[in-house]
């Protein structure tokens, strides 16, 4: 015989159920199929295990909070990144900001030829066009597979790259017209 059983877990409630059952509910939390490291999931475990602590020193009234676990991580990603954008739901390192990579939420005008950088850390030319549908369409320059940027710079001018590429390597005429190198 087979059986399958389902748990809804309302935390807004666990200060209202038993012991025995607050801890059953512990052993269901960690047994939960989700992904490693999946936010909700580490929430439920979270959630039931403060309501163990809760109890366990309801009559030493202290901060639970004080030190936490996550507190560590945390600290090193506000070092050296932040969460913008309207969901605060994509960590942007602050090399990236510097260097002028926006998240794609906050995207550029219709139409315009930018540089893309996909989860991946891959980066290419594309043209950004307005989605028609939450599924967004990317135009990719150079034609390869799909592609979907999570950061956006805008696309240097072509004739403003070219000077800067001759000027490095001693070929702008204008330069040495000028009496420069």
């Amino acid at each position: 015989m087979k059986t399958t059983i389902t748990f809804e877990i309302d935390t807004s409630g666990l200060e209202t159920i038993g012991d025995r059952s607050l801890a059953a509910l512990w052993h269901i939390a960690q047994a939960n199929p989700a992904p490693h490291a999946d936010a909700e999931a580490g929430c439920l475990v979270m959630d039931v295990s403060m309501e163990i602590v809760r109890r366990w020193l309801k009559d030493a009234p202290i901060d639970l909070w004080h030190h936490c676990s996550t507190h560590h991580y945390h600290k090193i990603l506000t070092d050296h990144g932040s969460w913008p954008g309207p969901k605060h739901d994509t960590w942007v390192p602050n090399a990236g900001a510097a260097a002028g990579w926006q998240l794609m939420e906050l995207r550029p005008e219709v139409q315009t030829e930018i540089v893309g950088m996909d989860a991946a850390g891959r980066i290419r030319a594309i043209q950004f066009v307005e989605p028609l549908s939450d599924a967004a369409r990317w135009l990719t320059i150079d034609d390869q597979d799909d592609f979907v940027p999570v950061f956006w710079m805008p696309l240097p001018d072509r004739h403003e790259v070219l000077r800067e590429l001759q000027r490095q390597s001693g070929t702008d005429k204008d330069a040495r017209n000028r009496g420069g190198t």
